[in-house]
């Protein structure tokens, strides 16, 4: 009988621990963008951002296909783990026709992260990341100079064009410019050294 009576006592506290636990919610966000060149749909690209009080993740997924001298039919997903607003992971991986092409991560390792490309890993004394070009889709920029490439593993320059436009610049030379309405990037111009896409936010 005391057993049972103290199972039930502790049920009971159990219960109200519970209720007085303040709730958590999921807040999730979607965005899907046409990709196109030469004013022609070739793909789609989609995000999302799900956030509770502690973690944000977020994710992106391209589906291209694009003929040069061949049709290539490209899968890219990127994928990024913030806690307490400071990245904790990323991943990325391209197919190219099937086959993959690319596998990069980075994770964080006090007091930097350790970086893993083709199975290789290489500790790098990075400072903690707060802000990232994926993250950029969801939200405009304010008063930052650089931002994280997952794909090139590191921090790239952003500049400020006005009008609630940005310039991003990578370590190859290649240029991103990034367009706001609402505080949402509503439009993305990507230039490559052989080519240009576009990706324009859409409701359907």
């Amino acid at each position: 009988m005391k057993t049972y009576f103290i199972a039930r006592t502790y049920s009971f506290i159990h219960l109200l621990l519970l209720m007085a636990a303040p709730a958590t919610y999921a807040q999730e966000t979607f965005l899907k963008y046409r990709v196109m060149q030469n004013n022609t749909l070739i793909g789609i690209m989609t995000l999302q951002k799900k956030s509770t009080a502690d973690e944000t993740h977020l994710s992106m997924l391209i589906e291209v296909k694009k003929r040069l001298l061949l049709m290539f039919d490209i899968h890219e997903t990127h994928q990024e783990t913030f806690a307490n607003g400071i990245l904790m992971h990323a991943w990325v991986k391209r197919e190219i026709n099937g086959k993959t092409k690319v596998t990069r991560q980075i994770y964080r390792a006090m007091p930097g992260y350790i970086k893993i490309e083709d199975e290789k890993k290489k500790a790098t004394a990075m400072q903690p990341v707060y802000s990232t070009i994926l993250g950029m889709h969801f939200e405009e920029p304010v008063a930052i100079t650089e931002v994280f490439s997952d794909n090139h593993q590191q921090m790239v320059k952003l500049s400020p064009l006005g009008n609630h436009s940005f310039k991003i610049t990578m370590p190859d030379g290649n240029k991103s410019f990034f367009y706001y309405t609402n505080g949402i990037c509503s439009r993305v111009v990507a230039h490559h050294n052989f080519y240009t896409l576009e990706f324009i936010l859409t409701t359907e």
